[in-house]
């Protein structure tokens, strides 16, 4: 269907696909444009906002052709004041088809990649009311006080009385203090209030950074339990963070390796998923000394040696390096949305390691990441997606290679 402009900046638009980041793509005067919250195959009426040279942006006013796919969000203000979900317009499996191929159209870039690496998506087992963890900022405006998430200007906040995403426990519990007049009078500007909820803890909540003396959390995984420091990174959804452990337990369990080395590793999840595979000498490494407290701790129940180093992974890693058996080896990564520095990189790429797992949530930066390796040698094995962030524009990614 031909776009046709309504005015200066209005027009009619086909969506044809979703891009990273959840917005729709059709085509203006032959350049790429883009309408949030669209799904493939519908017509609609979008505002241009911004033109670049190759690009364009919009805001959509209006949908004049609707998806079969298309439905009512779940939230009142999802597609319209808060920018947190990308994909609360439509069901659940489409959203997951979704993203399943856009991490494919990120890995086919890789040269000489077959279809036959990508693993079916793995879908959370709730689409709502996952989040074991949110995090929300208050605001003073005159008399007025907000407590939610920023807006797209990334400075407005937008009061919430609840979120659902977030668990109903949590959910709940911010309701009990947002109907407490001392709760609100402790509420300062600019202040971040941190929901927490586990099986065995309840929800806690803390403002700005948890208290010092505050006792480690316990989460109930797929592979025993595991205690995590309030302030250390914890996986969000407990379904798909028993499916990740899952599947690196898997691959141990195929390659039965005499040592698994975890960097980035946190409290250790990855490494109780290894020793809980029998995997018999673990390392691990992670910038959060509180986290590898935590995971000698976690270690400390399983027969496998363990030892783990506090510190800057590029300067940790040649010492890890040094004695190694590649064969009896695998290392799994787990870095933060920026992927693989480049002296990071360039140790992998230049060790005798032949078995990576490289877990990420960023699929632009693994896609680069993944290039290099592929270049000095590795191949990928399989490649498949864990939508750890159901709704958002977000999931994880599970990568596992081989160098021959």
């Amino acid at each position: 269907m031909p776009i046709q402009a309504k005015n200066n900046n209005i027009i009619d638009i086909s969506i044809e696909t979703v891009a990273f980041g959840g917005s729709g793509v059709g085509r203006y005067s032959g350049m790429v444009c883009f309408v949030p919250y669209t799904l493939p195959g519908e017509t609609v009426r979008a505002r241009i906002l911004q033109e670049k040279k190759s690009f364009i942006m919009t805001e959509l006013l209006q949908v004049l052709t609707p998806s079969p796919e298309r439905i009512v969000p779940a939230c009142p203000f999802a597609g319209k004041l808060c920018p947190g979900c990308a994909y609360q317009h439509m069901r659940y499996d489409c959203e997951v088809e979704i993203k399943d191929q856009q991490f494919r159209n990120f890995i086919s870039r890789i040269k000489d990649i077959s279809p036959a690496v990508f693993k079916p998506p793995v879908k959370s087992l709730r689409e709502l009311y996952y989040r074991n963890k949110i995090i929300l900022h208050s605001s003073f405006d005159k008399d007025e006080k907000r407590l939610g998430y920023f807006m797209s200007d990334n400075r407005t906040v937008l009061d919430i009385p609840c979120c659902p995403l977030a668990s109903e426990a949590i959910n709940a519990k911010l309701k009990a203090l947002r109907d407490d007049p001392g709760f609100s009078h402790t509420l300062r500007d600019g202040m971040t209030v941190t929901f927490r909820e586990t099986a065995n803890d309840g929800v806690i909540f803390w403002r700005n950074s948890p208290p010092d003396k505050i006792s480690w959390l316990k989460e109930d995984t797929v592979c025993g339990k595991v205690s995590v420091p309030a302030g250390s990174f914890s996986q969000v959804n407990p379904s798909c963070r028993d499916a990740l452990m899952l599947a690196v337990s898997d691959i141990l369990k195929a390659e039965k390796p005499e040592t698994f080395i975890d960097l980035y590793c946190g409290s250790g999840l990855f490494s109780v998923a290894a020793a809980a595979s029998g995997v018999p000498k673990i390392i691990g490494a992670d910038l959060d000394g509180p986290g590898i407290k935590a995971a000698e701790y976690n270690l400390s129940g399983f027969s496998s040696k363990s030892t783990f180093a506090a510190g800057e992974i590029a300067g940790i890693m040649p010492g890890i390096l040094k004695n190694i058996a590649p064969d009896g080896t695998v290392l799994a990564i787990d870095p933060p949305r920026t992927g693989l520095d480049n002296k990071t990189l360039n140790l992998l790429c230049s060790s005798r390691l032949n078995k990576i797992i490289y877990v990420s949530c960023a699929p632009d930066t693994l896609q680069r990441d993944l290039q290099i390796l592929c270049v000095h040698g590795f191949g990928i094995e399989s490649a498949g997606i864990i939508d750890m962030f159901p709704r958002t524009a977000h999931f994880e990614t599970l990568t596992w290679l081989r160098r021959t």
